[in-house]
């Protein structure tokens, strides 16, 4: 039996689901866009809602009855939203719809001028992506729309356009799995700990990702991860605005985007300050009766059941801290003897999925 402080970490993957995105009326038949983006375990969300100052990237395709005269209407072309007359429309130009043929739309955020992804009529390409040079940008994908013209139903609606996650996220919420064990009347053990740092270690942060058209549909490759170039790189999360964890209340330590990849190797790495009150009957007093610092703990994120994280997932690891060290293992959360640090993920790949193993260190 191994002795030792433990943690437990659930891990949730939530799903990005379809749903229905707002109408918004415009006059004549300029081209404009209706913008939806998906959103956890529920439906689409207007784009605007939190992208209302990202513009998007729009390509365009005019189909001729004649296809031979088949040609480029929209190259990245930039779309921003107007909040007077709540559209989104291109930018600086207006583009009309044609009497004959119709048109096909491919949409990625954010707009990039230079350096953005390769569109082309049935494939998006993301080449040499550094998650580590751009923290906070949201990579987003939108599904082809094809066949619209001008006797499409209401035009002047705009351009449906749903928008995907290239990346995943990761999200870590810490609690502490009891504050407090009772002896007898006169015995009593209280705990507060803070969070000195968290780190990932071992990701990866660069790579490609190719999207393909089959049946209308993007195919993701098949391990749902990018191509990685190999290299691994850390991320630290900052923790200076947390405060002491005193009761069983849960706080969010981190969030990022991530480059989803296969997660074997990857490891949280948390450092603590645990602080301990003794109680003999006379009161705890406001002095711990002893301090632990740079109390470190160290575990692999990958399990065999959670080995990734994917393209459109949102992770979520709920961590409970044990703060003593015991003889036995006890409750993984609330037991008497919670001395081990446990995993349970669970994996939900847009359904809910609980599994759980235990990992001493």
């Amino acid at each position: 039996m191994k002795y030792g402080r433990f943690i437990m970490i659930a891990a949730a993957v939530l799903a990005l689901l379809p749903g229905c995105a707002k109408t918004e009326s415009a006059p004549g038949n300029k081209i404009s866009f209706r913008v939806a983006r998906f959103r956890s375990m529920v439906k689409a969300e207007p784009y605007k809602e939190r992208y209302s100052d990202v513009p998007f990237g729009a390509y365009a395709w005019y189909k001729d009855p004649n296809p031979a005269k088949d040609t480029v209407f929209m190259s990245n072309q930039k779309v921003t939203y107007n909040a007077e007359t709540d559209r989104w429309m291109p930018s600086g130009v207006n583009y009309y719809w044609p009497r004959t043929g119709s048109l096909d739309f491919i949409c990625y955020s954010p707009y990039l001028a230079q350096g953005g992804p390769v569109v082309q009529e049935n494939s998006i390409r993301y080449s040499a992506y550094d998650v580590y040079a751009n923290p906070d940008v949201d990579l987003l994908y939108a599904d082809k729309v094809t066949g619209l013209s001008d006797s499409f139903s209401a035009p002047s609606n705009g351009v449906p356009i749903i928008f995907r996650h290239a990346l995943a996220q990761v999200n870590f919420v810490l609690r502490l799995a009891y504050v407090e064990k009772t002896g007898g009347t006169s015995d009593k053990t209280r705990w507060e700990v803070r969070l000195d740092s968290f780190e990932l270690k071992g990701l990866h942060g660069k790579g490609d990702l190719q999207l393909s058209l089959s049946d209308g549909v993007w195919q993701k490759p098949s391990a749902n991860v990018w191509t990685t170039d190999g290299s691994t790189g850390d991320l630290a999360f900052d923790c200076s605005s947390l405060g002491v964890f005193s009761d069983l209340t849960p706080q969010v330590i981190g969030s990022a985007l991530v480059l989803p990849q296969m997660i074997g190797g990857v490891r949280a790495v948390l450092k603590f300050t645990i602080s301990t009150y003794r109680d003999t009957g006379n009161g705890y007093g406001s002095e711990p009766f002893i301090v632990e610092r740079g109390v470190e703990l160290e575990a692999d994120l990958a399990s065999p059941s959670l080995n990734r994280w994917g393209i459109n997932h949102n992770v979520v690891y709920n961590i409970v801290l044990s703060p003593s060290r015991s003889g036995g293992e006890g409750g993984a959360s609330t037991g008497p003897d919670p001395v081990v640090i446990t995993f349970d993920p669970a994996v939900d790949d847009w359904q809910n999925i609980n599994i759980e193993t235990s990992i001493g260190l």
